[in-house]
């Protein structure tokens, strides 16, 4: 029997397609299994054709492999599109209204009358429903768990909306359950004995998480008090999951007017003393550039999650790319520093929202925190996230007590580190001048050359200071490999995916063990460490990125003097496969 499982469910927006995917995803999840599971869909409210790839695996998942065992179409646009990726072996289920026959003797096909059960049970809006009890039976699983997770998941739309569901996923796992088939996947006996739930299935203590959901509770724990964003995709589920859970946490999720408005609301947060975030994709992004200037140059923190999408202009605005690591490290007018953190997974998601917030205040400037559609809309099976070990860092804010003897508050003194003390408004005696324009040491506007020469070289220096914190990148993976695979950011998952497959496979063609140098924290770079961990890599280095030109490359070259043996560049608007990366890494 097989230990792990790849299914894809297909159809048009407003068919359920997205409600099968996460359903079946929890139950694995609950059974036990390490899942990752990716949404592909077009710019359209209805229509079009959409897709979730679910894979589980009884070892640990990163992210995703090309083969699909089981093929749920929900229209007939699935099967002309996505039936090619069916493995030999697998089996297709789809809707019996779909015309549709197949001579291959290679794939199984089960049409099942969905609709028509649906519609017989009083709710044809069940559809979907019918189609997961069908996938349960077809995996040799029973509707125990999923019954649970559906009495949990419409547990506020009360119990006739509960029991309409589950009559429809018994409907289809019973009419599976007469035809003549061998299970492609047997569930129960396949998973470890020890931690079985009554239903056979392993209990899992792990959570399911997507990359929003990770940052958004990682700001949450960071303190947030007020988070603001224009819709924009995929950046949006920032703002609903935060919206949903405001009142649970005491902060503000608020929808502005524009990105204009969401960006210097934060910063006017900010120079409250809230911790404030915003967050946007590309085009928004465009907008606020002045707004980071703004916060470049008064030396106020300001949180700013970018979700990259394909551009240029709106471009493929519902799919994937790493395209913008050079315009956040060079955005906005003048020389100021920025933090760009890029995090590779869920626990690094969560972890740097809450470094974002100690790095904004400790240096008084721009932290952007960059995520990728495939990152921010995966969700995939991860450890507890807790921020039990993390401390809160608001930098040099000023004691009020020792404002009380100060009779001359020099908000933008000269420091060796270039980072001064601020104090907060209502402070006695802290009175300053936020100011835009070029200021001497209480804000003031001075346009004299000294002045000048003194602020930017204060504002600088904090570069200097923050480079030799920034962490350097992580090496992963045996130490005696002959390859190393460099990401960043995203690239991360396909690359440990690709790795972990390597490694236990041996199928470099020389039987070489494959590790991973991954990079989190992307700009200002700490030169001496990202040195010291390139003299870690293997003599045969691959650098993969999302991008056509190779940002991440030339970011490298630049500051570092380095360049990989090879590359791989992939910008299609679809994440990498790990199939993908292990070709490249055998022709090396």
């Amino acid at each position: 029997m097989k230990s792990e499982i790849s299914i894809k469910v297909g159809g048009p927006a407003g068919a359920g397609v997205k409600s099968v995917g996460q359903i079946l995803a929890k139950t694995l999840q609950r059974l036990g299994f390490h899942v990752f599971e990716y949404p592909e869909y077009p710019s359209l409210i209805r229509g079009g054709h959409n897709t979730e790839l679910i894979q589980a695996l009884v070892e640990k998942k990163y992210s995703l492999t090309k083969p699909v065992d089981l093929l749920i179409a929900l229209d007939d646009k699935t099967l002309s599109l996505d039936l090619p990726e069916v493995i030999p072996g697998g089996m297709v289920i789809f809707d019996s209204k779909i015309d549709f026959k197949s001579n291959s003797s290679k794939i199984k096909f089960l049409s099942i009358p969905m609709s028509d059960i649906a519609l017989k049970l009083g709710n044809p809006l069940t559809a979907n429903i019918v189609a997961v009890g069908a996938a349960l039976r077809v995996m040799g699983s029973t509707t125990e768990t999923t019954s649970k997770l559906l009495a949990d998941q419409f547990s506020q739309k009360g119990p006739d909306v509960i029991s309409a569901n589950i009559k429809s996923l018994e409907a289809g796992w019973n009419f599976v359950k007469d035809k003549s088939f061998h299970p492609i996947l047997d569930l129960i006996s396949d998973l470890p004995a020890k931690g079985r739930s009554a239903s056979g299935g392993k209990v899992s203590n792990e959570l399911m998480m997507n990359g929003n959901e990770a940052l958004s509770s990682g700001a949450i724990s960071a303190g947030m008090g007020l988070y603001t964003a224009y819709p924009m995709t995929p950046s949006t589920p920032i703002l609903h999951f935060l919206a949903a859970h405001q009142n649970e946490f005491g902060y503000i999720s608020l929808q502005a007017a524009d990105e204009i408005t969401s960006v210097n609301m934060v910063i006017g947060a900010m120079h409250m003393g809230v911790r404030a975030m915003c967050g946007t994709s590309g085009g928004g992004f465009a907008l606020m550039n002045e707004s980071l200037a703004l916060s470049g140059m008064t030396e106020t923190p300001l949180v700013l999650v970018l979700v990259q999408r394909p551009g240029p202009a709106t471009g493929l605005p519902t799919w994937t790319e790493q395209g913008e690591l050079q315009y956040a490290v060079h955005a906005a007018h003048g020389e100021f520093l920025r933090f760009v953190l890029a995090p590779g997974d869920i626990e690094e998601t969560f972890q740097m929202a809450f470094d974002a917030f100690n790095l904004a205040e400790r240096y008084q400037t721009p932290v952007i925190i960059m995520l990728d559609k495939f990152l921010s809309e995966s969700s995939m099976s991860s450890g507890n996230l807790s921020s039990i070990g993390f401390s809160i860092d608001r930098g040099k804010i000023t004691d009020p007590k020792k404002l009380n003897r100060v009779k001359n508050f020099q908000r933008y003194q000269l420091t060796a580190d270039g980072v001064s003390s601020r104090s907060l408004p209502g402070m006695e005696n802290g009175i300053f001048c936020a100011n835009s324009d070029e200021h001497e040491y209480h804000g003031l506007v001075d346009e004299s050359s000294s002045m000048r020469v003194w602020q930017v070289d204060k504002r600088l220096k904090k570069m200097e200071t923050a480079s030799k914190m920034m962490p350097g990148p992580q090496l992963i993976g045996p130490k005696d490999a002959k390859i190393t695979i460099v990401t960043w950011g995203s690239g991360k998952l396909p690359a440990q995916q690709a790795m972990m497959t390597m490694n236990k496979k041996q199928e470099t063609g020389n039987n070489e063990k494959v590790n991973l140098l991954h990079f989190s924290y992307i700009w200002p770079m700490n030169a001496n460490a990202i040195r010291e961990a390139l003299k870690n890599c293997a003599t045969s280095t691959l650098l993969i990125e999302q991008n056509a030109t190779g940002q991440f490359q030339s970011l490298l070259k630049e500051q570092i003097g380095w360049e990989p043996t090879a590359y791989l560049r992939k910008y299609d608007g679809r994440p990498f496969y790990a199939e993908e990366i292990i070709e490249k890494v055998v022709e090396l």
